[in-house]
C-alpha cells in the first residue's frame, strides 16, 4: 500500500477531472503504450461515475475485447457499463484470486 502522506483538495480534483475530460490526464507516453493492451479491473466497483470516467479513460484504444473485470454480485449499472468498453464481467472477488496465488496447496476459494 502507498504511504497515506499526501492531500488532495477539492480545486486539484476539479483540475483533474477538468484535464481527464479534456483528454490530457493521461501522459502521451502511456496513451501509447496502452493501445491494444488487455486489462484486469480488481477491487474496482464500478457504480460510481468518477470511477467509471477514470477507467474508460485508461483503457482507451485497448484490445477487442478489453480484458475483464473480477466483481462480485455486479449490479447492472456495472455489467452494462462493462459491456460497452468490451470488459468481460467474472463474478468473483479478487481476494480469492489473491489468495490463490498466495497459497497454491490451499483449496480453491469460491
Amino acid at each position: 500500500m502507498p504511504e497515506a502522506n499526501w492531500i488532495a483538495s477539492d480545486a486539484d480534483f476539479v483540475d483533474y477531472i477538468t484535464e481527464l475530460m479534456g483528454g490530457f490526464a493521461i501522459p502521451p507516453y502511456v496513451k501509447e503504450r496502452r493501445k491494444g493492451r488487455a486489462y484486469l479491473v480488481l477491487g474496482a466497483r464500478l457504480n460510481r461515475d468518477t470511477t467509471r470516467m477514470l477507467l474508460s479513460d485508461f483503457i482507451y484504444d485497448a484490445a477487442k475485447p478489453a480484458g475483464w473485470a473480477l466483481l462480485p454480485n455486479a449490479n447492472a449499472k456495472e455489467k452494462r457499463y462493462c459491456e460497452r468498453i468490451g470488459l468481460e464481467v467474472i463474478d468473483a472477488d479478487w481476494r480469492a484470486l489473491a489468495g490463490e496465488w498466495a497459497n497454491p496447496e490451499q483449496e480453491a476459494v469460491a
